[in-house]
């Protein structure tokens, strides 16, 4: 199994059977948005690599996102190690609240125009396959993005 995909589903399986883990998490990182719109971003991801080494035994989790952003080479934010197969991948953390999604990922600025293009409301699975698949999100596709939406996670692949 692809690394990132496994790490998908055991974390779905642990927050399925304790919630409360990560819900507790999300709601310290998104009261942080009362202080400061970049303020909860920078929180996610030391809050959500805290998570995973704390609660997921058999991964580990690095913060990198600061070494990186100021070396300005990628956009992952931690990097997560199977301790198992000691397969590691990059990691790409968002924490969007209220108001339109960000989407530092796009640095072409592709997605948000042909979004916008598709309309509002889109809630058919084949159209959502349409999105995923276009040219405008062929990028965004090959990374692995975590976003949290207000106490939720949206994975991407």
């Amino acid at each position: 199994m692809e690394p990132y995909k496994d790490f998908k589903e055991r974390f779905k399986l642990l927050t399925g059977k304790h919630r409360h883990l990560v819900v507790n998490t999300l709601s310290n990182i998104f009261t942080m948005r009362l202080i400061g719109n970049k303020t909860h971003g920078d929180l996610a991801e030391i809050g959500i690599a805290e998570f995973i080494n704390q609660f997921m035994y058999d991964f580990k989790s690095i913060h990198v996102g600061k070494d990186l952003f100021r070396a300005k080479e990628r956009e992952e934010d931690i990097v997560i190690i199977n301790e198992v197969t000691k397969s590691k991948f990059p990691v790409s953390l968002k924490a969007y609240g209220d108001g339109p999604l960000q989407l530092s990922t796009d640095s072409d600025q592709k997605m948000f125009p042909y979004l916008e293009k598709q309309g509002k409301n889109i809630i058919d699975k084949d159209k959502i396959g349409k999105i995923f698949a276009s040219q405008a999100f062929s990028d965004f596709n090959n990374i692995n993005v975590i976003p949290s939406l207000k106490n939720s996670f949206v994975f991407s692949k």
